[in-house]
């Protein structure tokens, strides 16, 4: 599984294990049994390219009506990033769904399978329990098809065979279905919340970093917040709340940023490994200070992929620290 980086103001999740991550999970012809999913793909040659049929199937439970398909071009850039942004133009898919089993349709001319990237991906959101409600965390898994690798054609004009694998338990449920039309999206933009009213405002009890550690090993640096103190916060009616953390080194009287993140109102004790001379981490010896900014929000602009939350109308920062800690 790869992290998934994208640049700042976009949708930027540094990869960090106490922060909210993303993952790009590959689906391959020797690889579709992936976790809780069982993907089967299966190909045929038409006049003008290949036509796809695509199977989702959850070994337990429905898959979450929030998920998402589409096809995409995916980019992967130094480090282990990577960018998923949707295929200009977009490319119809008919999607059919019920609990447990989603079937998706769809057709790529010649032209179109050149084009370095491109795959089909299903997108699950991830979520949070919030005082038993559930919420989205801000990250995803994305599960990535490169069509290419399923495409080939044999010399005869016929396609490969199909891909699949079975998990034995995708039947019974009602089926219904859904097609999208040549201005679908899969990754669509969810306007502001009409109804949020910042003037109309509540409290709401939320547990915040008081310190951040930072423990020398011998190559690396241990870093975590160890300590929450819960404080009470005013949020406005139907307004989603996040965090925002932006991390930075400082040395030689400059700051360096590492990046930023966004996810939800939920702080871990876990530790983060850093490794001297790795992502902007100065090597072994430098004196240097770590730094770390983070804030907590309000935002009428609902999570989303590519979430921008500061481009809401009423956003409004809530709670704000910033730590630091000189490493010698």
């Amino acid at each position: 599984m790869q992290p998934l980086f994208v640049i700042p103001i976009v949708w930027f999740i540094l990869d960090l294990s106490a922060y909210g991550l993303s993952v790009e999970i590959p689906v391959t012809r020797d690889r579709l049994d992936q976790g809780v999913y069982v993907f089967s793909v299966s190909t045929n040659a038409i006049t003008e390219g290949v036509a796809f049929h695509v199977s989702i199937a959850a070994k337990k439970g429905a898959i979450a009506s929030d998920s998402s398909v589409g096809v995409c071009i995916v980019r992967h850039g130094g480090e282990g990033s990577a960018q998923i942004v949707a295929a200009k133009p977009a490319i119809p898919v008919t999607l059919e769904t019920n609990a447990r089993v989603w079937k998706a349709d769809f057709a790529i001319s010649h032209e179109k399978l050149k084009l370095p990237g491109l795959a089909f991906v299903f997108t699950e959101l991830d979520h949070l329990s919030v005082k038993g409600k559930k919420v989205l965390a801000g990250s995803a898994a994305f599960y990535v098809i490169k069509l290419r690798d399923f495409a080939a054609v044999e010399s005869d004009g016929r396609a490969n065979p199909p891909a699949t694998a079975s998990p034995g338990c995708c039947s019974g449920a009602p089926k219904a279905t859904a097609v999208a039309d040549s201005s679908w999206e899969p990754f669509r933009i969810i306007p502001p919340i009409a109804d949020a009213d910042p003037s109309v405002r509540h409290a709401v009890l939320m547990r915040v970093p008081t310190r951040m550690l930072v423990v020398r090993h011998r190559d690396s640096l241990a870093v975590s917040f160890p300590t929450l103190e819960t404080t009470n916060l005013m949020v406005g009616h139907k307004m989603v709340t996040g965090v925002m953390r932006e991390d930075a080194v400082i040395y030689d009287g400059l700051a360096h940023p590492r990046g930023m993140s966004l996810g939800g109102v939920v702080f871990e004790t876990s530790t983060n490994v850093l490794t001297f001379g790795q992502e902007g981490i100065p090597k072994a010896g430098r004196e240097f200070t770590l730094e770390q900014r983070v804030t907590i929000f309000e935002t009428d602009m609902p999570v989303q992929h590519m979430w921008s939350p500061q481009s809401g109308k009423h956003y409004r920062v809530l709670w704000a620290r910033t730590f630091r800690e000189t490493v010698r």
